[in-house]
């Protein structure tokens, strides 16, 4: 089971979870989600930056790397912005566990191929 959650960063830098379809922002940040459901047993989570998501302008880096760091004990996936092969690059650096393609693929920024080729050699 995968948590997928949809955020967007507040003027504070906070990760606020949104909800109805992106129209609604809760008054819960990612964290607050997070350490509910950890207790439950959650150990996978998507989370999309939804400022970055459809525009192939680059992923929020200091997002998922920060909460690896915070949660390492999570599997992360990256999801919004991914624009080239440099992207999964970045997001493997910061120890991101999976990332998902979504517009970069369907334009032809770049094969699956040669995305698998660069995730498993970064």
């Amino acid at each position: 089971i995968v948590l997928a959650l949809d955020v967007n960063i507040d003027a504070d830098g906070n990760a606020m979870v949104a909800t109805h379809g992106w129209q609604e922002a809760s008054t819960h940040t990612l964290d607050d989600i997070l350490n509910r459901y950890l207790d439950l047993g959650c150990r996978h989570v998507l989370c999309t930056d939804i400022s970055k998501d459809g525009t192939m302008t680059g992923t929020n880096v200091e997002l998922y790397k920060r909460y690896k760091a915070l949660y390492p004990q999570v599997a992360w996936q990256a999801s919004g912005g991914v624009s080239c092969l440099d992207d999964l690059k970045d997001l493997k650096a910061a120890n991101c566990d999976s990332v998902i393609l979504g517009k970069s693929l369907l334009t032809g920024a770049f094969t699956m191929q040669e995305a698998l080729a660069c995730w498993q050699n970064a």
